[in-house]
């Protein structure tokens, strides 16, 4: 999941395909989902001068590319979530 929605990674274009592809045979679409949500709702750093800095260059990115998943997995794979 790291991988799939790190902040500073360039965006392979085959990766996030073929992950959809293939992840069923070592996660079920829950933990998937669980660890995508997880990831989303990561832990903010506790000194308050490093929050702006931190949500620009961390947390912004890593949501972005997990509605990303999230978006493609159900426009590709909707029956996942019947």
């Amino acid at each position: 999941i790291e991988r799939l929605t790190h902040e500073r990674l360039t965006e392979d274009a085959a990766f996030l395909p073929t992950f959809l592809a293939a992840y069923r045979y070592f996660v079920t679409a829950y933990d998937l989902l669980d660890a995508l949500i997880m990831r989303w709702y990561l832990p903010r750093p506790r000194q308050a001068n490093f929050t702006d800095q931190w949500r620009e260059k961390k947390e912004i990115p890593i949501k972005k590319r997990v509605m990303g998943a999230l978006t493609q997995w159900i426009e590709r794979y909707y029956a996942d979530f019947v």
